[in-house]
């Protein structure tokens, strides 16, 4: 992630690294989501913003998110048709598709955000 006048933040990871959810099995977490976990809550330190993101994976209140059917619509087209749009804890939304169209395993983090009106405290 980089922006004028700061560092370029980065999180090293191996390809191999999958982390397991209590709620959909297996994920791998792209460098993208991270980026924007940083991005969306000014945390400075890159394994601050790791550990977070792993713990909004590994809980288990993560559940599926109940959109309209406009917004399910063209989060789908954005992502990936076999996207899963799922709620986390303080107002997070992640939004996993598979790693391959013939599989649901592993699953990829592909991004993070917060739900409208809430806060950036995570």
């Amino acid at each position: 992630l980089t922006e004028p006048g700061k560092p370029e933040i980065t999180v090293e990871s191996n390809p191999d690294d999958i982390t397991v959810s209590p709620v959909i099995g297996q994920v791998k977490i792209t460098q993208h989501a991270i980026d924007r976990y940083i991005q969306r809550t000014g945390v400075s330190s890159a394994s601050r913003a790791w550990r977070s993101v792993l713990q909004l994976v590994k809980s288990d209140r993560l559940h599926d998110a109940q959109l309209p059917p406009d917004v399910e619509l063209k989060k789908k087209q954005k992502h990936q048709e076999n996207a899963r749009i799922m709620n986390a804890t303080n107002n997070w939304q992640l939004v996993f598709t598979p790693s391959d169209e013939s599989s649901n395993e592993p699953w990829v983090l592909v991004t993070v955000y917060q739900r409208p009106g809430s806060s950036l405290a995570a």
